[in-house]
């Protein structure tokens, strides 16, 4: 008997958690049409606040992050758009998009340097992209690292060997002559 018993509150126990889970499924569906709402209205402090909210009760989805960070951006507030990435990243840190979206987001907003080290991480990531070396190469070329553009540019190319834009990139890659002898050795 006292089996059943368990049984009958296991079962019990298994609603309550999927019943609360459910309702609070449909109450962060809701938010975010809220935040939708107040985003297409224009209103991004309110759409920033609500997206807040949710973030503070679920950080499982990294859209969620880039979504907010979008709002700030939206709004001319690169800073706490850099914030939210930075604890993005934190929490998501094997995603090669959290990488490539906040190192884009701080090149944008003249972080160079510190966008080239997000990049650097991001080739180096199990799922990493061709694009992210050649996002990784053209920041390279902008802060003048020629070589290591070139280089980033090659282990692209050996990574992603059926890639056409690495090699596209490479043929009309200007290397300074003073350089052309590191890469040749």
């Amino acid at each position: 008997m006292k089996q059943s018993g368990e049984s009958n509150f296991a079962a019990w126990l298994n609603q309550q958690v999927l019943s609360y889970y459910q309702n609070h499924s449909i109450r962060e569906t809701q938010l975010i049409q809220v935040v939708d709402a107040f985003f297409r209205a224009k209103e991004f402090r309110k759409a920033a606040e609500f997206l807040e909210e949710i973030l503070e009760k679920n950080q499982r989805e990294w859209v969620k992050f880039k979504y907010l960070a979008d709002i700030y951006l939206e709004n001319r507030e690169a800073d706490k758009a850099i914030e939210v990435l930075e604890r993005a990243l934190q929490l998501f840190p094997d995603i090669r998009h959290t990488h490539s979206f906040y190192g884009e987001v701080l090149e944008e907003n003249g972080h160079l340097k510190k966008a080239i080290e997000v990049y650097e991480k991001a080739t180096r990531l199990r799922h990493t992209d061709y694009d992210d070396f050649v996002r990784l190469a053209r920041a390279l070329m902008k802060n003048g690292n020629a070589t290591e553009a070139k280089i980033t540019l090659q282990k692209g190319r050996s990574k992603f060997p059926g890639v056409k834009e690495f090699a596209d990139l490479l043929l009309n890659l200007e290397i300074p002559d003073n350089a052309r002898g590191e890469l040749e050795s």
